[in-house]
């Protein structure tokens, strides 16, 4: 799981391949989680997870959850129209009538009172793994999924079946949650639709931001050209609280509660913030001050092509933000003025 402070170093993930995974699995059993509510269903995740559900990615979803590492979406399914379609069926024969229009040579297995299964799929180039629970209400069937990389399956099996079944979902029956009711053998809640399971694409909108490059939840405003592209709520950009790039340079600003970062560090200003971010950078110099700004900068070659990074640092009431941009490093002479000028322009509103 990504959150806040660690995902200034997932940026040398994406595009160094610098290591953070010791990091991760040090603090992820104490990352926060937050409920995401969508239609009927409520879930509750951690907060790396970002709601998609009205993109176009979800088209055909009733929700679409998804982080850098799993997808979480559902489908309704209402009963009347299935059973004029295909007759009358219970869970069971849902979860095969659905594991047959899948194609799969399985059939539906039940496991603490949900039927359930799983399959693989090959989206560009990449296998992808998902758990398909089925959940039902009054009137209502629900086919919940879960994927990630088939890689990452077996580390993440436990964590998807939670996902899959530990979801509030109305039952429009009777207006009143499944999960207010008492357990029952046969009744579990959700469901996603066959043909629209597609992990969250990483391309970014098709529309370009204008040439001031707006305002975010009313969080910031940054001055950028039209050309740079928004990707701050595309998979790519969504452990950020925003991502802008264009053919030449990106542009990633990370939020960091103050709150939540004192749980784990000393109390600190803005340079002892900045300072830390040159640690967890394994930098040999601490951060330096320009232009009113703290700032640090550093070189990666790991993945055979150099890169050039720069941050500054900002501070609001309640968050340390630090921004930063890069390019590759044979064209930071020249691009250099740019990218100060960029980072330099953000102006943060009080939240």
């Amino acid at each position: 799981m990504l959150k806040k402070i660690l995902a200034i170093l997932l940026i040398c993930l994406l595009l160094c391949g610098c290591g953070a995974d010791d990091i991760l699995d040090a603090i992820d059993d104490k990352l926060p989680e937050k409920t995401y509510t969508e239609g009927d269903v409520s879930i509750t995740l951690p907060n790396s997870f970002k709601n998609f559900s009205s993109r176009d990615m979800a088209e055909g979803k009733d929700f679409l959850f998804a982080n850098d590492e799993m997808g979480i979406t559902g489908t309704r399914e209402d009963k009347e129209t299935l059973y004029d379609l295909f007759g009358e069926m219970d869970a069971e024969g849902y979860a095969n009538l659905i594991a047959e229009l899948y194609e799969l040579d399985t059939t539906a297995e039940k496991k603490k009172g949900y039927w359930y299964f799983t399959y693989e799929q090959e989206i560009d180039g990449e296998d992808y793994t998902y758990l398909a629970v089925i959940h039902e209400t009054t009137g209502d069937y629900w086919n919940i999924q879960v994927y990630c990389k088939s890689a990452d399956f077996e580390e993440n099996e436990d964590t998807m079946w939670d996902y899959a079944t530990d979801i509030e979902i109305t039952d429009r029956g009777s207006d009143k949650a499944d999960d207010d009711e008492p357990a029952k053998e046969e009744d579990p809640t959700e469901v996603v639709t066959p043909a629209e399971t597609e992990p969250v694409e990483t391309e970014p909108a098709e529309t370009e931001p204008e040439e001031e490059a707006g305002v975010e939840g009313g969080l910031y405003t940054i001055d950028l050209p039209d050309d740079f592209l928004d990707y701050s709520n595309t998979t790519l950009g969504s452990s950020y609280g925003f991502m802008y790039m264009n053919d030449e340079i990106g542009v990633i600003g990370i939020q960091e509660n103050k709150e939540e970062l004192f749980l784990y560090f000393d109390e600190m200003d803005i340079q002892g913030y900045a300072d830390l971010i040159a640690e967890l950078y394994e930098l040999e110099n601490p951060a330096q001050q320009k232009d009113g700004f703290w700032t640090v900068s550093y070189t990666d070659d790991s993945t055979g092509v150099g890169y050039t990074y720069v941050g500054v640092f900002y501070e609001t009431e309640t968050d340390f933000w630090h921004v930063q941009a890069y390019c590759l490093t044979e064209q930071y002479e020249q691009l250099g003025d740019d990218i100060w000028s960029y980072i330099t322009s953000v102006e943060f509103a009080e939240n």
